[in-house]
């Protein structure tokens, strides 16, 4: 009996644990390195066009690829643009209309190029799911992905259960996750 109760409440402890930590676990944030390309993911947030924009002004690459709908990547390149970035080193990819869309299509565009190395950048509580269907698109392909999110301040991972903003963007990264697992479109 005792053993039921104390296995019991360590399954409640793990379930707990798990969902006090489901902000912090969307988030993946790794060391920029130098490559061939910084693509900047859409999705309404300027902050990721500011980042993608930051990384090639540090050097990290000498062409920004900005993917996403028509209306988020001109507001991307001409962010770009306005802040001195020759429009040379700007490729736009517009006809995506999700993050599945985002890595298949960006894809291509890399492969066209012959670039074998690319800094994904998108928001952090969106990274964790680009992360998984960026690998899974470009598994076998040879290049090597990177993947450096941006802060939004009003997401708060760690105490994402206290404010209706970080509930939102909780729930909805997780069905998106759930629903992407079932299509088979993550690793």
């Amino acid at each position: 009996m005792k053993l039921k109760k104390i296995a019991s409440l360590l399954f409640i402890a793990i379930i707990t644990l798990s969902i006090l930590n489901a902000g912090n676990f969307l988030i993946v944030d790794e060391k920029p390195v130098k490559t061939d390309v910084i693509v900047g993911l859409g999705g309404g947030a300027i902050s990721r066009a500011d980042y993608s924009i930051q990384l090639y002004s540090e050097g990290y690459s000498n062409v920004l690829l900005f993917s996403g709908r028509i209306n988020e990547v001109a507001v991307m390149r001409n962010e770009a643009m306005c802040l001195n970035v020759s429009s040379k080193t700007i490729i736009v990819e517009n006809k995506s209309i999700s993050t599945y869309e985002n890595a298949i299509f960006t894809k291509k565009i890399l492969i066209e190029h012959s670039f074998k190395s690319a800094i994904i950048v998108t928001s952090n509580y969106h990274m964790r799911r680009s992360r998984l269907v960026f690998n899974k698109a470009f598994k076998n392909t040879g290049i090597k992905l990177v993947f450096c999110s941006v802060q939004d301040i009003k997401f708060k991972p760690k105490w994402w259960f206290t404010d209706n903003y970080s509930r939102t963007i909780v729930i909805a990264e997780y069905e998106k996750l759930v629903g992407y697992f079932i299509e088979g479109r993550l690793v």
